[in-house]
């Protein structure tokens, strides 16, 4: 199941509620985990490499501001994603 697993995770943040993202880098997306899940629900990106606003291309990191949103470093595409 893809949703199982990563290919080049390359960043963590915790959200509020304990979950734990994830910078995927090479399925260009962000996977949230909650505690003990059997598998991760994507949160951002995931439709493929791109450089529309609903893409990623290669994320390398995240924070959570606070306001509770997620600031995505989207390496290729040479810009910050707030999503």
């Amino acid at each position: 199941d893809v949703l199982k697993q990563l290919s080049c995770p390359v960043g963590l943040a915790i959200d509020s509620e304990g979950g734990l993202l994830i910078a995927d880098g090479d399925d260009h997306r962000i996977q949230r985990w909650a505690h003990g899940a059997a598998a991760g629900v994507t949160v951002a990106g995931g439709k493929d490499e791109g450089d529309a606003l609903d893409k990623l291309a290669y994320p390398s990191g995240l924070v959570i501001d606070s306001e509770g949103a997620l600031l995505i470093a989207d390496s290729l595409n040479h810009r910050i994603q707030r999503w």
